[in-house]
């Protein structure tokens, strides 16, 4: 309606218009198959959408804070360990440092109403907004309505299978033209326990604001710190430590540090946490700087590709494979003995092993980093840039490790080409617009974590309902 009202108005602005008129307006669009520019919205009538971060400051008569759960504002890390019913552990375990500045957030979201504030949740309360009923005190009960709503999922899901108007169509459409799927596009399509398919929509294709937490922010200052270090290195050619000189342009260990320091306070962060990630930090970097400055791999020179490379981008080479169009950026690139070898730098802790010891959430976590190596073998099989290179190594190193851990990926031909085709599946689904939740392997509790066999069946099942 609000299209239809600016392009009556666009026609003629100063005309009084009649039901009539209106009529004929309309019989014209439909007789020439004309369509209406849902683009021309007058900026008064726009929902504003922004993350808790971007409010502040500002003011509404209407707020609506929407997805209200632990799960949400405080990223779920406690675990009911005991036989308390799940409401009353929720309400009874004290908030940790990370939940103190989800409650000053949630706060500072609730202060922008003027007049209104709507607040919805969905599966579970957020403990510091006490809407509780009596009746899920008993855990029964609960269980009996996890599985209830998980069948009223699938009901809407079954009278709404993502089917839009020509118009919504054409808009989804142009955001995919030209689309290249990166790693990280192609493990939120597949993370079924944030949705899947409807995550990869909202977080990718919509590009709907997220808030950085903190362990994001963190990772992400460590990164340009490091970055920095071999940036400057590459810039001055530098092999070994004895040619290492303070007085020339190479960046001492000060100069890394307060990189992170600026790189970390661009984040607005809570000043507490900022200075705890700042310690951290410092004694993770000089660590890395005493052990992995300067870097020992260069390329040979008459290759005409400089020294090792940075944060390399592969997006303007339009791989593709099969029907996919994929892309990547590599953290590090360097190549020995004539084979091509791959670094991704990771914060947090440290994955020894691809399978031994692991929790099962650890599990899920090395089966997705390991797709995250397999797609950049597959970026480096195909550029052009390095056909003339063999492969190499392709790991994954852990910053944080008192040894600079690095877990390289063990190829796999049978796994390998099972990539591929998952790569491709996803990708015809994404092109397919087939964006509905999938719930048959998602777990029925909050405090359940999704299993890895349960995610390779739905990866299978992706595989064999398309075309490849």
């Amino acid at each position: 309606m609000r299209a239809l009202y600016n392009a009556i108005e666009e026609r003629d602005v100063n005309s009084n218009w009649t039901i009539l008129n209106i009529i004929d307006f309309i019989n014209i669009y439909d007789k020439y198959k004309l369509t209406l520019n849902i683009n021309s919205i007058n900026n008064k009538a726009l929902v504003t959408l922004q993350t808790a971060h971007k409010s502040k400051g500002l003011e509404y008569d209407y707020v609506y804070i929407i997805d209200a759960e632990d799960k949400i504002w405080n990223g779920n890390k406690k675990k009911n360990i005991t036989s308390i019913p799940k409401f009353l552990y929720q309400i009874l375990t004290g908030p940790s440092e990370d939940e103190d500045d989800s409650v000053r957030l949630l706060y500072v979201s609730m202060t922008r109403a003027k007049h209104h504030l709507y607040i919805s949740h969905v599966n579970t309360i957020n403990r510091h907004i006490p809407q509780i009923n009596s009746e899920q005190s008993n855990e029964t009960v609960s269980t009996e309505e996890n599985i209830l709503n998980k069948n009223i999922l699938a009901l809407e899901n079954s009278l709404s299978p993502a089917i839009y108007n020509i118009a919504e169509e054409n808009i989804l459409r142009s955001l995919l033209e030209n689309y290249q799927m990166s790693i990280t596009h192609l493990n939120n399509y597949l993370k079924i326990e944030e949705g899947g398919p409807v995550h990869f929509f909202k977080e990718n294709l919509l590009r709907f604001p997220q808030p950085m937490n903190s362990s994001g922010a963190y990772g992400s200052a460590i990164h340009d710190a490091i970055e920095s270090i071999f940036t400057t290195q590459i810039t001055n050619n530098i092999s070994n430590k004895e040619n290492i000189k303070h007085e020339a342009n190479v960046m001492a260990l000060e100069g890394v540090i307060n990189k992170f320091r600026i790189s970390l306070s661009k984040k607005r962060l809570d000043k507490i946490e900022e200075n705890k990630l700042y310690n951290r930090g410092v004694e993770v970097l000089t660590n890395f700087y005493e052990k992995k400055y300067p870097i020992p791999h260069t390329l040979p020179e008459g290759k005409g590709m400089g020294d090792g490379m940075i944060e390399y981008n592969l997006a303007h080479e339009n791989i593709q494979i099969g029907e996919a169009h994929i892309t990547g950026k590599l953290d590090y690139v360097y190549i020995v003995d004539n084979k091509v070898n791959v670094l991704d730098w990771k914060t947090g802790k440290t994955l020894h092993s691809w399978d031994k010891g692991l929790s099962a959430v650890e599990k899920v976590k090395a089966h997705r980093y390991k797709y995250q190596l397999m797609m950049y073998r597959l970026l480096i099989e195909s550029s052009n840039k390095f056909k003339s290179y063999s492969m190499g190594e392709f790991g994954l190193q852990f910053v944080e490790d008192e040894n600079i851990f690095t877990l390289y990926y063990e190829h796999d031909t049978v796994g390998y080409e099972r990539f591929k085709k998952l790569l491709i599946a996803v990708w015809q689904a994404i092109n397919n617009l087939e964006f509905s939740e999938s719930i048959d392997y998602i777990p029925t509790s909050d405090y359940e974590t999704l299993k890895l066999e349960d995610l390779i069946k739905w990866e299978d099942e992706m595989i064999s309902n398309h075309k490849i």
